[in-house]
């Protein structure tokens, strides 16, 4: 093809007939420089915005980068200084004990790490609520730790029995997404499918022996904690199966360091048990069945037979955090008994005398805790 016409010729060379004919100059394509097809004009040319990105579009944007050690070392020390008000009834020093658990934890598990990261992260938010780099900061470390917990449980069901202790990280994992959900007011429906597999997981695991017996004694409280008390205010919702079987098979030497729920464990047992009968109720307002009531009756005896043997007066002569595990134990018996008494008798009204006395009886007990212990969460029922 003659270069200048475009159009096929003889190929003749040096000049074809076409160009000899018409009188132009022949020239033929060089193997050096290829033919360059001319681009068309555009119809119209946008012009360059000389603008930046919102803030909240430019957080998007960078979602999926990794935050930097700094935002990681300022989320852990945030973690480090608050967490105990999220996860411990304890008062003092054996209000961080559980920390031993979890630093070392997060150091050799990535996703323990960004699950940690993740609850920071999320509460930190409530306090820096325009901060787009902690926002973006929360996402990528909560996208992160989904990811991770997904790897993970794929994992153990394919790696042999020796590698179980992965798969204690995995349970701990799950039970920090359902920390998030629950310190940083998720919806119900995100919290319940992570619940539901912290259940399951720890379910696999009650006939084996951990190679960790420590943080199994750990995880297993965590669990006891955090299902009781959103069996008791999502009961209706939570499937409350293999929540019992965990329950029923917790030997009490699973509870004896009390790093979480201290000397409450029987309590936050029965404040799941309450919860699970109660979820049998279709709505408040029907009766109670027989064999619920009778149940719940017998619970409410308990409740009384488990008055604390420490009178008030005698709270000053033991050491501080050995009062504040009394007075603790002993709100959480009281809130117990006044949300039973509300539920087995529904027409009961708060002025009664009954009432009355275990009002008093709660705020007498709450005046013992120093005021510095009184961030502390009770569960007081109604």
């Amino acid at each position: 093809m003659c270069r200048s016409r475009k159009k096929k010729c003889n190929e003749q060379h040096p000049v074809c007939d076409g160009c000899r004919r018409n009188g132009l100059e022949c020239e033929w394509p060089s193997a050096e420089k290829p033919e360059r097809k001319q681009q068309r004009p555009r119809r119209r040319q946008l012009p360059l915005l000389d603008k930046t990105l919102p803030p909240q579009i430019a957080a998007m944007v960078t979602v999926f980068t990794v935050p930097d050690t700094r935002m990681a070392s300022r989320l852990l020390a945030h973690f480090t200084d608050y967490s105990p008000r999220w996860l411990s009834t304890r008062t003092g020093g054996r209000q961080t004990r559980f920390l031993h658990h979890l630093i070392p934890a997060a150091m050799e598990s990535s996703v323990v790490l960004n699950c940690i990261l993740t609850v920071a992260a999320a509460d930190l938010i409530k306090y820096h609520s325009s901060d787009i780099e902690l926002k973006g900061a929360a996402v990528e470390y909560y996208g992160q730790a989904i990811a991770g917990i997904h790897d993970a449980i794929a994992e153990v069901s394919i790696v042999s029995t020796q590698r179980a202790y992965i798969s204690d990280y995995t349970l701990l994992a799950v039970l920090l997404v359902c920390l998030h959900e629950i310190q940083n007011f998720s919806a119900i429906n995100r919290l319940l499918p992570h619940l539901n597999a912290a259940a399951t997981l720890l379910c696999q695991r009650l006939q084996t022996t951990p190679p960790n017996s420590e943080l199994r004694c750990f995880l297993s409280e965590l669990f006891c904690y955090i299902f009781s008390l959103t069996a008791f205010s999502h009961g209706s919702h939570l499937a409350l199966c293999q929540g019992l079987r965990i329950f029923e098979s917790f030997p009490l030497s699973y509870f004896q360091a009390g790093e979480i729920i201290g000397t409450s464990h029987q309590l936050f047992l029965i404040i799941f048990h309450v919860s699970a009968l109660v979820s049998h109720t279709v709505t408040p307002s029907m009766p109670l069945d027989r064999t619920i009531k009778s149940k719940l009756t017998v619970m409410e005896r308990q409740l009384h037979g488990w008055y604390s043997e420490l009178r008030p007066l005698d709270l000053e002569d033991i050491d501080i955090e050995q009062r504040s595990d009394a007075v603790t134990t002993e709100l959480y018996r009281i809130g117990c008994l006044l949300y039973v008494k509300s539920v087995i008798d529904p027409t009961i009204s708060s002025r009664s005398s009954s009432i009355q006395t275990l009002v008093t009886t709660f705020i007498t007990w709450l005046e013992l805790l120093p005021p510095s212990y009184l961030q502390i969460a009770f569960f007081a029922g109604h």
